[in-house]
């Protein structure tokens, strides 16, 4: 008698920022989801809690140590950092979400990714949009974040209608827009943190619009309620702004449009991220080339014109 030998699936594993943050539990599933069609493994690595870049150094030796994967792929925290976890590393690394910066970056096989100077333009666009005779604008990003930064960048250009501005410098009335000297915030991925710095633009400050880069403000929606709804009115009206780059549009994130307390978001598609950093793994730890950079779609989804349903956008094609 025969015995039936079945072969053994190749495994593949993401290192998030962290495994508790739902855009990289989203990510994964798209990994795993992708990675199963062909009898291979997809797992979510890192730490628990806030971005901590001590934290997945360890995950990535741990992950190096064991040899049980055949590429992984990491959203990096601090770039020279963890370049030094994966100096000795005998499979494919790429990178997602987050690539490597300056020297590092060929350190990687290939990034998957948001297009972050389509993200902070579109983000931009909403906001024109939204307020086409410009007004006085407060940002929200994190610091020492290159993928941020470039958003902030491109949100910039955007405003002023200038491709030259250059990176730091702050909207002083181009194109109507200009920036209080308190912003932009850096939330520093902190709810209670977050929530004094939104209620400050409005209040302490008096901008037009707050746009954030990043979902911080989305991390806490009861206390992001209760911070802006003191504003209803004003927003309603669109004397005030909320414009929100975000992962997965939850349904919480569309009553807060239906209720007029956002007016736009820009969403990226981690589920997809993950699907297609699984399919870049998987040729790499064949030995196949793959893309250097592959970009993943954004989508505007706000309320439409008559402010009564969610809709959602293709990404508009801007000149870079």
């Amino acid at each position: 008698m025969n015995s039936i030998v079945v072969a053994e699936g190749m495994h593949f594993a993401l290192v998030g920022k962290s495994i508790d943050d739902q855009n990289f539990i989203d990510a994964a599933q798209g990994c795993q989801e992708a990675a199963a069609l062909n009898a291979d493994t997809c797992v979510l690595l890192g730490g628990h809690g806030d971005s901590n870049a001590h934290l997945q150094y360890n995950a990535i030796k741990t992950a190096l140590a064991s040899r049980q994967y055949d590429a992984i792929a990491i959203s990096v925290t601090k770039s020279e950092f963890i370049a030094q976890a994966i100096s000795q590393a005998r499979i494919p690394i790429l990178t997602f979400d987050s690539p490597f910066s300056g020297v590092d970056k060929v350190l990687s096989r290939g990034y998957v990714g948001a297009d972050n100077i389509a993200f902070g333009q579109e983000l931009a666009l909403m906001a024109q949009e939204l307020r086409p005779e410009g007004g006085c604008i407060c940002l929200m990003t994190v610091n020492h974040d290159p993928n941020l930064a470039e958003r902030i960048l491109a949100v910039r250009r955007t405003l002023s209608g200038q491709k030259s501005f250059l990176d730091g410098q702050r909207l002083q009335g181009e194109g109507g827009w200009y920036e209080p000297e308190r912003c932009p915030w850096n939330s520093g991925d902190n709810v209670e943190r977050t929530m004094t710095q939104l209620s400050n633009t409005f209040n302490g400050i008096g901008s037009d619009v707050f746009l954030s880069v990043g979902a911080w403000p989305m991390n806490d929606i009861d206390a992001f309620r209760d911070t802006v709804e003191i504003y209803n009115n004003e927003l309603k009206t669109h004397k005030k702004i909320i414009i929100i780059g975000v992962g997965k549009i939850l349904p919480s994130y569309k009553a807060l449009l239906k209720d007029h307390l956002v007016h736009a978001y820009v969403s990226i598609d981690f589920f997809e991220m993950g699907r297609e950093t699984y399919r870049n793994m998987k040729k790499a730890a064949n030995g196949e080339s793959i893309a250097k950079t592959t970009y993943t779609k954004n989508e505007i989804v706000r309320l439409n014109s008559s402010l009564e349903n969610t809709t959602k956008e293709a990404v508009i094609p801007i000149d870079k």
